[in-house]
């Protein structure tokens, strides 16, 4: 076996260098023909260069088709020859892991394919959006002086003048794929709830499992669209609040507010899998005024010792904790916590901090919770809405209440008691009859609030992102955790995210994988995570050199003296990333965001809303853009 997997890691390692090879003889080929097509396009006249140029691509696409075709039928032989087991290690148990498809339609292989690069993976543009580059530019540099506005202007127009769509990350077989997948009205296309999966399934089945939600008693029917009344008696609170400045006043109070939706998110881990509720309510009519809430809320949260910010707090707190003989790792998980808050006791503890007028505001923004779904308007008559910027923030005040009592009352409490939002994790040294005893304690101090428990196993426990593992005697030892519907898809390296959002993907886990092991775990998750990232088609040097730099101590940065003016852009390669180098020199921060997903191009769960009114709009452009992008023949 020793001498089998020595043969193996020597086999990959060649394996790797001849990738290695193949990879920089096709950089220097392609470098090669850039060139070429450079001296030709100088040297030819226009329409020459275009005959050319079609035919040398349409030839090149006949040519790759061709040997794909010839490799994909060598790579079936070759998976054939090795029997069912290795077919299984294939590509086979990663389709399933990241592409589910729960519905009864056949899935055309190249819609697949296109799928399992995950529904964020953007989508190379075919074309420059000159209108949305030009317009996000010129509103932020408007306040600059004229003179330096100008010459932003004329570089960012000879930029674009110069540019030419990306080459193109998705097959035209995949493009069409997923074009005739959207034509198909039966089946919905959505995000798994955990694990970045992506989940096929029947509407009918979808819409079911929806309703299954509506029928709890939580939710009501509405007559009509509630929108323009909770609109106006949000207005009416804000404007007779005496605690609340005329700015934020300004910020928080509604207008032209928008319908919040329901659409769920199947819970592939779980058993028939069911949904996940979650309300759309951004710019909703009490969306501004939930943010304002929260923020005032916030020092009020989080002040007891059981609190857990987040997994590098809860790491903190547990790492000197040295287990017994005869303690048990348990974690407890309440069932449903956002839609099971009791509103009318909360209220009452939100009463006792805050003046009269604020605690009108909160009892508003908890009960004005409504959304539509399939055409037909619910309010929710008790617990917090899945989506509100209030909610967390309630469910975790709630719960600091909640397990201040239940923990008093106890007859026996545990000798570690720590909880993020609905999860706890706790170390119980009273023996495994007791603790069922004082689950049932816990499920009895409130109707609505019912805890799982969940035991360790081999002296090993997972919480939040963390599986820990004791030795009676010793420290606790700390992992990262994977959950089993985990599909170790992040953004692929061939997606048109700006390199900066890739690169940022890998150094957020290299860091919370320096945060989160224990020193004789660390160089295996390091190493985990640079297969991972090999696997979604990044170089290995480039992985290690950011998973190096996150063990390096950072000088940080100071801050700038003048808040640097931002601006917001399609990330377009060799385009807005040469226009995001020329706004830098002008203390302009460019912030790009992928022109489209996947995720776009797939119909939304959520309703459509129809315009209320109808109209024709017009906005006037400024004259000065519309002549340099005139002149310059964009």
């Amino acid at each position: 076996m020793k001498a089998q997997r020595i043969y193996l890691r020597a086999s990959k390692a060649i394996l790797r260098e001849r990738i290695g090879f193949v990879k920089k003889e096709l950089f220097h080929k392609q470098q090669l023909c850039r060139s070429l097509e450079w001296e030709l396009e100088t040297e030819l006249n226009q329409e020459t260069w275009n005959t050319l140029d079609n035919i040398t691509r349409q030839q090149s696409a006949r040519i790759k088709e061709r040997k794909q075709k010839t490799h994909d039928k060598k790579f079936q032989t070759l998976l054939q020859e090795e029997g069912n087991t290795s077919q299984n290690k294939h590509p086979q148990l990663q389709q399933q892991q990241t592409v589910h498809n729960l519905s009864d339609k056949p899935i055309a292989t190249n819609a697949l394919k296109a799928l399992e690069k995950g529904l964020n993976f953007a989508i190379a543009p075919s074309y420059i959006p000159t209108e949305e580059i030009i317009t996000g530019v010129e509103a932020t540099i408007r306040t600059l002086p004229e003179e330096e506005a100008e010459e932003i202007r004329q570089q960012t127009v000879h930029i674009l003048k110069k540019s030419k769509p990306p080459k193109a990350n998705l097959t035209k077989e995949e493009q069409t794929a997923l074009k005739e997948l959207t034509k198909n009205k039966d089946i919905i296309v959505t995000r798994a709830d955990k694990g970045n999966a992506t989940v096929i399934m029947n509407k009918v089945d979808y819409n079911n499992k929806i309703q299954q939600l509506l029928n709890d008693q939580t939710y009501q029917k509405a007559k009509r669209n509630p929108t323009t009344r909770f609109e106006n008696a949000t207005k009416k609170l804000i404007n007779e609040s005496t605690s609340i400045d005329a700015k934020t006043k300004k910020w928080i109070t509604p207008q032209d507010s928008r319908v919040p939706k329901l659409y769920g998110l199947p819970k592939i881990h779980k058993k028939d899998v069911p949904l996940r509720p979650i309300v759309s309510s951004i710019n909703g009519p009490t969306y501004n005024l939930a943010k304002y809430l929260s923020k005032e809320l916030s020092p009020h949260v989080g002040n007891t010792t059981s609190f857990v910010k987040n997994t590098a707090d809860f790491v903190e707190k547990t790492k000197d904790i040295i287990t017994e003989e005869g303690d048990i790792l348990v974690s407890f998980d309440v069932e449903s916590l956002f839609t099971k808050v009791p509103l009318k006791e909360t209220l009452e503890y939100l009463e006792e901090l805050f003046p009269n007028d604020l605690a009108k505001l909160f009892d508003h923004c908890l009960k004005a919770s409504y959304f539509l779904y399939n055409g037909e308007f619910y309010e929710q008559k008790d617990g917090v809405a899945m989506g509100s910027p209030l909610s967390p923030k309630v469910a975790n005040f709630y719960m600091e209440k909640f397990e201040e009592k239940a923990l008093e009352t106890a007859t026996l409490k545990p000798k570690i008691w720590l909880r993020y939002v609905d999860d706890v994790f706790a170390i119980w040294q009273h023996g495994r009859d007791k603790l069922q005893e004082f689950i049932q304690h816990l499920n009895s101090i409130h109707l609505a609030i019912k805890f799982t428990v969940e035991e360790e196993k081999n002296n090993e426990l997972a919480f939040l992102d963390v599986k820990l593992h004791r030795e009676t005697g010793k420290k606790l030892q700390h992992n990262v955790y994977r959950k089993p519907t985990h599909t170790n898809k992040y953004i692929r390296a061939d997606s048109h995210h700006h390199p900066a959002q890739k690169k940022g993907v890998i150094h957020t886990l290299a860091k919370r994988a320096r945060i989160v092991c224990h020193e004789e775990n660390l160089e295996q998750e390091l190493e985990e995570l640079t297969t991972i990232f090999q696997e979604n088609g990044y170089n290995k040097q480039l992985i290690k050199s950011i998973i190096r730099k996150t063990g390096e101590e950072r000088v940080p940065k100071e801050e700038p003296e003048e808040k640097e003016k931002i601006v917001i852009m399609p990330y377009v390669q060799n385009t807005t990333d040469r226009i995001g180098k020329l706004l830098r020199k002008h203390n302009i921060k460019p912030v790009f965001k992928p022109l489209k997903t996947i995720k776009d191009t797939i119909p939304s769960t959520k309703d459509k809303v129809p315009l209320e009114t109808e109209g024709v709009y017009k906005i006037t452009c400024s004259p000065r853009i519309w002549k340099n992008t005139k002149d310059s023949g964009i």
